[in-house]
């Protein structure tokens, strides 16, 4: 292939994966949107414990969301390591939860069968 040839295959690979990168951007996870900023508190506490890290707060919509959801992501993949685990080797995910993956263990959270009240209780808290 000649260079002109190389250069523009390449300047339309480029092209094509900054387009995919600015839609997925534009569906931001975890309500990382202009819809996601915080415009009020939340003071009826969250479902997942009184941890600052699952502060929430409501947005223009009056939607609950996380004030910090990088932080929540972090706490939640610590307080409910073992259903992430389950879900993970169950259904084949190849990536463990984040940004990314939340919303497949947030589907398969509440779908888990077990008689393991704990890996409920996490799996419910995924969903």
């Amino acid at each position: 292939m000649p260079k002109t040839k190389k250069a523009m295959h390449m300047i339309r690979l480029l092209l094509l994966v900054l387009a995919l990168v600015l839609v997925s951007n534009s569906h931001l996870p975890m309500n990382v949107t202009d819809n996601g900023v915080a415009v009020s508190d939340y003071d009826k506490g969250s479902d997942f414990g009184d941890d600052p890290a699952y502060e929430m707060a409501l947005n223009k919509n009056g939607t609950k969301i996380f004030k910090d959801p990088w932080r929540a992501l972090r706490k939640v993949k610590y307080d409910c390591a073992d259903a992430i685990s389950a879900i993970r080797w169950e259904h084949k995910i190849p990536l463990t939860l984040g940004r990314w993956t939340y919303k497949s263990y947030m589907n398969y959270g509440r779908q888990m069968v077990t008689e393991d009240k704990e890996l409920q209780r996490q799996g419910t808290l995924l969903s």
